[in-house]
């Protein structure tokens, strides 16, 4: 361990009989919201995003957060989530519709609210039973470390100045050796395979992981009261974990129930030793992965700790009130908190967690809707469909399939848009606009000048007012292509039977294979190529327009003057 590692704990806290919430076992679990989620957008898959950031990313505290909730959802930073969350909080007809339809927490079912659970968007409930699943008998098991998953665990005491002394089997309680046989045969692989699931199997420490510690001293303490278990971590000036403690409080699980692989306690305030150790477990497993852990605030830390198994039983009271009080929410969510402090913690970061993950799987399962005064940066939709509004330059709007909006002002954008139909407006010059395949509505405004226009496949309109030097190409299908005036442009379309009109001078107008009809108005120096097929030509300009015959049987009217 470096010199300059510092020692810092992590723990459990007991629950209190004013935090739990009654549930009705008999209650068909549902929730109120009728959003269903899109393959790979799931709550679950937003929080893996945001997860995966910090795991990667070389920035850390406040700035880690931004980076990563601006990677899982639309929110433009940490702070951004959470004055939304309160807004929504405050406006919200009642607390239940805050939870359910802004979190997705349903208090009083049988589900958790675990990320992987039914609630958060998954296809199995997850009850106080099954969220760390156990099968087969207990094993008994006697040495005193064993690996798992990539990690080692060794066994061993903690006093009361979390001073670590490795021991063996027979020295342990008959409690002891119970907890001891339970982690060995259930519990630590449980709870790494529930990290796992929730945040991606790069989050543990098997050779998927970026994990600096592989070694954990585990074992049991005489504690203070209010503690069920703690991990401990040392981590080094250069942000990276050292060393991995863990200790369960004899306290509370003195009186465990050795029959119970879930692992009840008689002991007030003591919950499901599984459970207390899947939250821990998620402290090991974060610390060993994202550097700076400790630069992270408490609410982030614990809150993801219990969206690993779940609180809405174990806190749904205190969920419902932070609910009902959006002040005390607030200050559960301090970004300046990285330790002590409110203990409200634990229930807001969980709540806040919870809101990220429906808010960014909505979003992305809806499609986004993204503002930007940015220049110089890409903006990325989804396949789903988006809203886009830019004003900067130098921008790049890329969305995938869906019936995108896009609406531009900024100068030197390149726009491409997916399949579906999608509605683009451009007012600015030197851009490019790809439409995609179907049935697409492009306008351009009189500040278009030298942009370049391709509509793709499908039933196209495209309308231009007044614009210089562009380059509009319609696709194949029947395309509309509507020009109000300008000069210098080049119009064509690919197969189908379309429709070019407008004011044009000194431009190139090509109709491509189909029964076109082509009717234009305007100055000289304009040229026309009907192209193959039964086309009709119109013009009013009295001179100097040359009009080329590729094939067909051509009906041409109205043409003074021409060549």
């Amino acid at each position: 361990m470096s010199n300059d590692a510092k020692k810092i704990v992590d723990l459990k806290q007991a629950v209190s009989s004013t935090d739990s919430l009654s549930i009705n076992k008999n209650e068909n679990v549902s929730t109120s919201s009728t959003v269903t989620y899109a393959a790979g957008k799931s709550p679950n898959d937003v929080i893996k995003k945001f997860m995966k950031y910090l795991d990667t990313t070389t920035s850390y505290g406040t700035t880690a957060l931004d980076g990563a909730v601006q990677a899982c959802s639309n929110f433009t930073g940490i702070q951004d989530a959470i004055n939304h969350m309160i807004s929504d909080c405050q406006t919200a007809n009642s607390y239940t519709e805050f939870l359910t339809e802004k979190c997705g927490i349903v208090p009083d079912n049988e589900d958790t609210g675990a990320i992987t659970g039914f609630d958060a968007g998954g296809s199995t409930v997850k009850d106080q039973y099954s969220i760390v699943p156990e099968s087969g008998s207990k094993i008994n098991y006697t040495g005193s470390s064993f690996t798992v998953d990539g990690l080692t665990v060794n066994l061993g005491l903690y006093d009361s100045s979390y001073q670590f002394t490795p021991t063996t089997y027979n020295n342990l309680t008959s409690a002891q050796k119970s907890i001891w046989q339970s982690a060995y045969t259930w519990w630590v692989k449980g709870a790494l395979d529930l990290n796992a699931e929730s945040y991606g199997k790069n989050f543990g420490f098997s050779n998927y992981s970026s994990a600096t510690t592989n070694t954990l001293n585990f074992g049991f303490q005489y504690g203070g009261s209010g503690t069920l278990a703690w991990t401990s971590f040392n981590i080094d000036a250069y942000g990276k974990n050292q060393a991995l403690g863990m200790a369960v409080n004899m306290n509370y699980y003195d009186a465990i129930d050795q029959s119970d692989p879930n692992g009840s306690s008689s002991t007030a305030g003591a919950t499901y030793l599984d459970r207390t150790l899947a939250h821990e477990f998620t402290h090991a497993v974060m610390v060993s992965n994202i550097d700076y852990y400790d630069k992270l605030p408490k609410f982030i830390r614990e809150g993801m700790a219990e969206l690993t198994h779940g609180i809405d039983d174990e806190r749904g009271n205190r969920i419902i009130n932070l609910a009902q009080n959006p002040s005390s929410l607030r200050s559960a969510l301090d970004l300046s908190l990285t330790s002590g402090g409110d203990t409200n913690a634990y229930a807001g970061g969980y709540m806040f967690l919870r809101y990220l993950a429906k808010q960014g799987a909505v979003v992305e399962s809806l499609g986004k809707n993204i503002s930007n005064t940015t220049s110089s940066i890409k903006l990325t939709g989804t396949n789903n469909n988006d809203t886009v509004y830019n004003i900067a330059s130098n921008v790049t709007v890329s969305v995938g399939a869906g019936a995108d909006s896009i609406h531009n002002t900024g100068y030197y954008a390149s726009i491409i848009a997916g399949e579906d139909n999608d509605t683009i407006f451009n007012n600015a010059f030197y851009s490019t606009i790809l439409a995609g395949d179907n049935d697409d509505k492009i306008s351009v405004g009189t500040s278009g000048d030298n942009s370049y226009i391709d509509g793709g496949a499908g039933n196209d309109s495209i309308f231009s007012a007044d614009g210089d030097g562009m380059t509009i190409y319609g696709g194949d299908g029947n395309d509309l292509i509507s020009i109000s005036g300008g000069t210098s442009n080049t119009v064509s379309t690919g197969y189908g039977n379309d429709t070019i009109t407008g004011r044009f001078g000194s431009s190139s107008i090509n109709g491509g294979s189909g029964n076109d009809l082509i009717s234009i108005s305007g100055g000289a120096g304009n040229t026309v190529n009907a192209g193959y097929g039964n086309d009709t030509v119109i013009s009013s300009i009295t001179n100097g327009v040359k009009y080329f015959y590729t094939g067909g049987n051509d009906l041409i009217r109205g043409w003074a003057n021409a060549d």
